[in-house]
């Protein structure tokens, strides 16, 4: 589930996580 992709690594470790569980 891709939401907003601003091209930060940091962002998207705290994300995807954030979506997963």
């Amino acid at each position: 589930s891709r939401i907003k992709n601003g091209g930060s690594p940091a962002s998207a470790a705290i994300i995807l996580p954030s979506v997963i569980g």
